[in-house]
């Protein structure tokens, strides 16, 4: 799942072989089921199993990878991904052929799921001022939330 995107029918093969083992039938015999499947798949913190569906998996590990991309990080995988197919050193024109790899699909398929989520990109954090950028709030920065001056000679 880390390097290409597992296809659906194998997500949903996954996932069968999941609820046959939780329920416990065979694949003939089926039976009743006293939790329904959504209730399985919660978070453990909310009383569940904790089961995660293989497509959500399969998604944030194309997201991890898009995020890696979008944050300039270093690697030799990174540089074949980007001298391949970024002829223009720009994340905004991260576009798809017909003609490249699933991979490539996959991360910039990712990529809109990954700047949906996210307010800011912090690369490497020289051009960024902790308490007078919009972090919270889009038209105000965080030293505005602050009710007394967080240090001496601050304001």
């Amino acid at each position: 799942m880390q390097v290409a995107k597992i296809p659906i029918l194998v997500c949903q093969e996954v996932e069968r072989v999941q609820r046959r083992f939780i329920w416990g039938h065979s694949e003939t015999a089926s039976g009743f089921r006293p939790v329904g499947w959504e209730q399985i798949i919660l978070p453990k913190r909310q009383g569940s199993l904790g089961l995660k569906r293989p497509s959500s998996l399969n998604d944030a590990c194309g997201a991890k990878l898009a995020s890696r991309l979008i944050s300039g990080s270093k690697g030799l995988w990174m540089e074949v991904l980007l001298n391949k197919y970024m002829l223009i050193d720009d994340e905004d024109l991260l576009c798809v052929k017909n003609s490249d790899s699933s991979l490539w699909k996959f991360i910039v398929q990712q990529k809109e799921l990954v700047n949906g989520a996210s307010m800011r990109n912090i690369r490497n954090g020289r051009s960024d001022n902790f308490f007078n950028d919009e972090w919270l709030l889009q038209d105000q920065p965080l030293i505005t939330l602050c009710s007394r001056p967080l240090c001496r000679g601050e304001q």
